[in-house]
């Protein structure tokens, strides 16, 4: 009674052996580029705030934020070539 249930052993199709076969490889694949790279510099969900080369200052922090998440002015224009993304981002149909 004991080993009745391994009367049926386990079966595995090809199309899932393959299937897992490809999961494996991707598995390692990710992995050596993981390890190519230098590895992960920062924990997942990691995020920085403030800028830790600027002096820390939230209130110039604050400014700054305020003037990108303007949109732009009817006369007011901004130059293509030297915009940041930021600055693309305060045109509308393009930013929020």
């Amino acid at each position: 009674m004991a080993g009745d249930f391994c009367v049926h052993p386990f079966r595995v199709s090809r199309r899932e052996r393959r299937a897992l076969l490809l999961l494996f490889c991707l598995a390692v694949a990710g992995h050596l580029l993981l390890g190519f790279r230098g590895g992960v510099s920062r924990p997942p969900g990691a995020l920085t705030l403030l800028d830790p080369a600027n002096d820390g200052d939230p209130l110039a922090h604050r400014d700054s934020a305020l003037a990108l998440a303007r949109p732009l002015t009817p006369g007011e224009r901004l130059d293509a070539d030297r915009a940041g993304m930021a600055e693309w981002q305060r045109l509308p149909g393009i930013g929020p």
